[in-house]
């Protein structure tokens, strides 16, 4: 019981460190796409239709691959987090 015990508050310092590199690595990331997303808007009136739509579409694909790597980085946490909050 001892053991179950202190491992729970082992698995919940894990938990709260990685949700903090989780927190300042997806605000990082974030930064990096909003300043891409200012410039694309600075940049409306000085290109044509179609360039400012492929702009758009780069920016969107780029979000998508972060959604889906920020996702895949943090998979093995949520098997993790579900076993401790059943206890």
């Amino acid at each position: 019981f001892i053991i179950k015990r202190y491992n729970r508050i082992i698995n919940r310092a894990i938990i709260d460190k990685t949700c903090k590199r989780f927190l300042t690595k997806g605000r990082t990331d974030l930064k990096g796409l909003k300043s891409r997303l200012y410039d694309i808007k600075d940049k409306l009136n000085s290109k044509g239709l179609k360039a400012q739509f492929a702009a758009y579409k780069r920016l969107e694909a780029e979000a998508l691959t972060l959604s889906k790597t920020i996702e895949a980085e943090n998979q093995p946490m949520k098997r993790l987090i579900d076993t401790i909050t059943i206890y």
